[in-house]
């Protein structure tokens, strides 16, 4: 299930991301970056209050990762975005 609403999460943060510059990409990686593996618990072990964000972050992350070279691959599923110039 989880992938499954990853497949919709994921392309709504891709086209909020197309518009930026990579600067403020690695900006934003940096900041989920910090505790994402005690955040990351919350997405499979449903934590109240803090069970929505983990899963955004985790979205975000992907999104902003699938603007790199080759994309990336997360729980069988491959996103490869390029960028719009």
């Amino acid at each position: 299930m989880l992938a499954t609403c990853l497949d919709a999460a994921v392309p709504l943060w891709i086209e909020q991301f197309r518009k930026l510059p990579e600067e403020e990409w690695q900006r934003m990686l940096d900041e989920i970056n910090k505790d994402f593996s005690a955040k990351m618990e919350c997405v499979i072990h449903r934590k109240e209050g803090e069970t929505a964000q983990a899963f955004n972050d985790l979205a975000r992350a992907i999104a902003l990762l699938s603007f790199c070279p080759g994309g990336v691959t997360c729980f069988g599923r491959h996103w490869e975005t390029r960028r719009i110039e």
